[in-house]
Formats: structure tokens, C-alpha cells, sequence
């Protein structure tokens, strides 16, 4: 971790537009997500059922849960459409010179994840 509270995770090549990338940091799941040519990062676990969401779907601004489509705002990780009611965490990006460094602490207030609670 750099002394910023930023780590890198990766190089911006390898997140296509629309896609999605599924890391890990400090033991918990987290997904980039690059949508309207920006990177987003928000915990990468359902807080309805804990599905990987990284086998989701990007529409728009709204990430797709695979199993029950629970609908997450990419942007800020709000609730956008039921079965979750619960907010996914949401971290700041960096681009640096091509490469793409998050957040350890969570931005978002409400952003409770079940593997932050």
C-alpha cells in the first residue's frame, strides 16, 4: 500500500469499456467497473445473497446481480432494484499513468456491506 491509502490493482488495459474485474484486497472481494469511460470500485459480493458479482451484467450505470438481478448504481453502489436492500461499498479510483489504484477505506456512508459488517 502506498502511503496515500491507495494499492494498485491493475493496468487500465485490462478493464474493457463495460467490463468488469474482480480483485481482492485485504481478504475481501472487490469488482472495477468501467462504465461511461471512468473506473468505478465497489465491494464485489451481493449484499442480498452474496453472489459474486463479477458474473454480473453492466447496463448503463447499473451493475446486474447474476443470481437474483439485484440492481446496483456503479456510480455511488446504491440499491437501483430489489431483492437487495443494502448498499454495496463504494471506493475511490485513481488512474495513474495507465495504471488503476483504489481505496482501502470505503467512501460511501451507507455502504454496508456484508463482508464489512
Amino acid at each position: 500500500m502506498s502511503a496515500d491509502g491507495f494499492v494498485y490493482v491493475t493496468n487500465v488495459k485490462s478493464v474493457p469499456p463495460g467490463g468488469l474485474y474482480r480483485f481482492e484486497l485485504d481478504g475481501t472481494v472487490r469488482i472495477l467497473v468501467r462504465a461511461d469511460d471512468a473506473f468505478y470500485a465497489l465491494s464485489g459480493i451481493c449484499t442480498h445473497e452474496e453472489a459474486e458479482l463479477c458474473e454480473g451484467e453492466i447496463e448503463g450505470r447499473t451493475l446486474w446481480c447474476p443470481l437474483h438481478s439485484a440492481g446496483y448504481d456503479v456510480f455511488t453502489g446504491e440499491v437501483t432494484s430489489a431483492p437487495a436492500e443494502t448498499p454495496l461499498a463504494a471506493y475511490q479510483v485513481e488512474v495513474r499513468d495507465g495504471a488503476i489504484y483504489v481505496s482501502k477505506e470505503c467512501i460511501n456512508a451507507r455502504g454496508l456491506s456484508k463482508e464489512n459488517e
